[in-house]
């Protein structure tokens, strides 16, 4: 018999005298595996640890490559990247919290058996709070003994399943910071107004010693507690060499300056945010449509930050210092809302405030004692740094709100249909309605082109004459009409050209009495105006409400030579792969005829040099050489201002106004389109064509058909004053204010 069957045989033997030991080997191997399936079975969901963030990340850039924003699925958009996490933070995480961390695989065992079998708190290691972290924020009971076994368990497989890098990134990104404050982004945002990346090493500190416990360090509860936690974690950074200790002892010195949360306001997370929330809805829109999701892409957008930086100083400019006047103008009036007291409840009706108070089931009269109550509020003022901390009540923020000027400017390139500027308002965080894409006003004269370019298509020309007299128009439905000159000057025929370079009222109604409103209707919605309006002869003198956006595109075939392209604010979609999944599409589309076209571009031309926009260069000093054009707009009681310019660059129109109609500068010339608006395109354009990175030509001309034979220049047409050119390089406000100021 050899020797392996000697031993064959006797496995029985053996096996019937270790049968007990054998048992119980058995026994403890399918407990323990039992034991680890029932563990695995109840880890916590991973998702937000073991997904890719970059993978549900959206990146916007603009067209010169610049990262305008980034948008996140609503699960991630909390959570900072990696990247964005300063790698001194994570060092001093490691030095406070857990000294061991990367000697251990997850847990200390004599720290662990303590407090496993006395205090039911194991929470020693780093690996350790990010598995109890998980627990809570998915509200899983763990206060037992089986659910500390749980929280180590979770430990071992969260470090042999994540680097320790990665750990620390959850940890930050799961920390409790007390009260709803969960993560380090929001942490950063929520008592600093600062993103991750942002953070300084007194403030990491803060935010790194509330971890230990969140109420007790809390910088707003327990100012003196969180200041002494901070100087120790400042101390421990510079014994663990990762902060100078010359640094560390000037930030010991400095009080803690947090923004506190009663107060608490986000700062837009984008470049050009108005513009950015339109991007966001259409590409969320397009995705539904083509079946895919909207996040892991990279957008390419038509938006030059240059020209959109250029935009907003261009805003800002003008509205702070024109906004003395509106306020002198309102504090000699009297108080708005005394004279229409529905003025305040409309805009507490638009309130978020309001809509949720009505949730809740308040009466109006609750509402209103509610919006009574003062509390700390931060408020604009175009003062630096762009906001005030006060003591205000709703109400009181309400009133304080209405009186503000607000904008809205698009600029869109005639020759592509690309959006390059987009300035929704004057500040996205305190007001984000948009200007541009959302808000509808009336147009005033701004709709004039519209007509007489219908005029023109029915075979008028510039020379033709009409009466600048009074006159009565009888509408469909049997009502009266009698339009007015808002210069109350008549005389008497005076040719199209003449009427629109002037923007002469009279003159439009009767020239829409003559063309038709359905031409006039049809040729709006040829140009891209999709807008409901009634076929009225009072949409002449621009009674249609129109969004920023809409009105300026559809004046572009009147510089191009007629053509319509898409509105197109995305150029490129990429995917995560470098895959494109969208081009822009810029297929013209012929929508006037050329003449007509360079007719109308050449009598808004004369609108710039002897119009109602005359004062178009003087403003910031624009160059003579410059080919520019465009139409001004004012509306009843001055309620809205209006501009639509253009360069060989760009169209670009501008709004300006109140929120409430009902603020205005009255009947009072400040208020007009060539006061209010055209500013604005003025600065902008001297910000633009100054910047040499653009490369905006001066001497670059749009060009006409070669056989372009329509007379303009009419010369029995009277002549009015022109605004003399200014020698000053940008517009100076302040001899207008004093001069106003005087008056009033």
């Amino acid at each position: 018999m050899t020797n392996f069957s000697k031993l064959i045989s006797t496995i029985p033997a053996i096996a019937q005298k270790y049968r007990i030991h054998l048992i119980l080997i058995a026994s403890l191997f399918l407990g323990g595996a039992g034991i680890s399936i029932f563990f695995f079975l109840t880890l916590p969901n991973l998702d937000a640890l073991t997904k890719d963030i970059n993978e549900d990340l959206t990146i916007i850039y603009s067209s010169d490559g610049v990262e305008l924003g980034r948008i996140k699925s609503q699960e991630y958009q909390d959570l900072a990247l990696a990247s964005e996490i300063p790698d001194w933070v994570y060092k001093a995480l490691v030095v406070v919290e857990d000294p061991y961390f990367y000697a251990h695989s997850g847990w200390n065992l004599s720290h662990n058996l303590k407090n496993l079998l006395f205090s039911y708190d194991i929470k020693s290691t780093l690996s350790q709070k990010l598995a109890r972290a998980l627990y809570q924020n998915q509200h899983i009971p763990i206060n037992s003994f089986i659910g500390n076994l749980k929280v180590l368990f979770t430990a071992l497989f969260l470090e042999w399943k994540f680097s320790k890098k990665e750990i620390l990134h959850h940890y930050l990104n799961q920390a409790s910071f007390g009260g709803a404050v969960q993560g380090i982004k929001a942490a950063a945002l929520q008592f600093f107004n600062k993103k991750t990346q942002e953070l300084t090493p007194a403030e990491a500190a803060l935010l790194i010693g509330m971890l230990r416990a969140p109420t007790r360090y809390h910088p707003i509860k327990a100012p003196e507690r969180a200041l002494a936690r901070r100087n120790e974690v400042l101390q421990q950074m510079v014994l663990a060499h990762i902060l100078e200790p010359t640094i560390a002892a000037s930030l010991i010195k400095t009080p803690i300056r947090v923004q506190n949360s009663i107060i608490h306001f986000e700062k837009p997370p984008w470049k050009a945010p108005y513009f950015l929330e339109y991007v966001k809805k259409w590409l969320f829109r397009f995705a539904k449509v083509h079946g895919f999701s909207p996040y892991g892409l990279r957008v390419h957008t038509t938006l030059n930050y240059r020209l959109q930086i250029h935009a907003e100083k261009a805003v800002a400019q003008h509205l702070s210092a024109y906004q003395q006047l509106l306020n002198h103008y309102l504090k000699t009036k009297g108080v708005p809302w005394e004279k229409d007291p529905n003025m305040l409840w409309r805009f507490i009706r638009r309130t978020d405030r309001y809509k949720k108070l009505k949730l809740l089931g308040y009466s109006e009269n609750q509402i209103i004692k509610e919006f009574e109550k003062v509390q700390p509020m931060r408020v604009f003022q175009w003062q630096k740094p762009g906001y005030l901390d006060t003591l205000l009540s709703p109400l009181d923020s309400i009133k304080y709100y209405i009186p503000f000027l607000e904008a809205g400017l698009i600029s869109i390139n005639q020759n592509n249909g690309n959006v390059v500027a987009w300035v929704g308002g004057i500040d996205y965080t305190f007001f984000k309605y948009d200007h541009v894409g959302q808000g509808k006003r009336q147009v005033g004269s701004t709709f004039k082109p519209f007509v007489y370019a219908a005029a023109f298509e029915a075979g008028y020309v510039p020379c033709d004459t009409l009466l600048n007299q009074p006159l009565t128009i009888i509408a469909p439905d049997g009502q009266k009409w009698r339009p007015q000159n808002a210069d109350f000057d008549y005389g008497g025929a005076v040719s199209l050209r003449y009427g629109l370079v002037n923007s002469i009222n009279v003159v439009a109604a009767r020239l829409i009495q003559k063309v038709g409103t359905e031409k006039v209707v049809a040729l709006c919605r040829r140009l891209g105006i999709e807008a409901n309006f009634s076929p009225l002869p009072s949409i002449a003198l621009g009674t249609v409400d129109l969004s920023v956006a809409e009105l300026t595109y559809a004046y572009l075939p009147f510089t191009n030579g007629g053509l319509k392209y898409p509105f197109n604010v995305v150029s490129k979609i990429e995917n995560i792969d470098g895959e494109i999944v969208y081009e822009q599409d810029s297929t013209a589309q012929r929508v006037l005829e050329p003449k007509i076209a360079h007719t109308m571009l050449e009598l808004l031309r004369k609108v710039t040099l002897i119009g109602t926009a005359g004062n178009a260069r003087s403003i910031a000093n624009l160059p003579y050489e410059l080919d520019i054009g465009g139409k001004t707009g004012t509306t009843q009681n001055n309620s809205d201002a209006w501009f639509v310019g253009f360069t060989p660059e760009a169209v670009t129109g501008v709004w300006v106004g109140c929120a409430e109609r009902g603020i205005n500068f009255g009947r009072t010339e400040l208020g007009r389109g060539s006061f209010m608006a055209l500013p604005i395109w003025s600065i902008y354009m001297h910000k633009a064509y100054n910047d040499s990175k653009l490369g905006w030509q001066v001497n670059k001309k749009i060009p006409g058909p070669d056989d372009f034979d329509v007379q303009i220049d009419c010369y029995n047409d009277p002549i009015k004053k022109v605004i003399p050119d200014s020698s000053a390089s940008e517009f100076d406000y302040s001899a207008l204010i004093a001069d106003t100021l005087q008056k009033q």
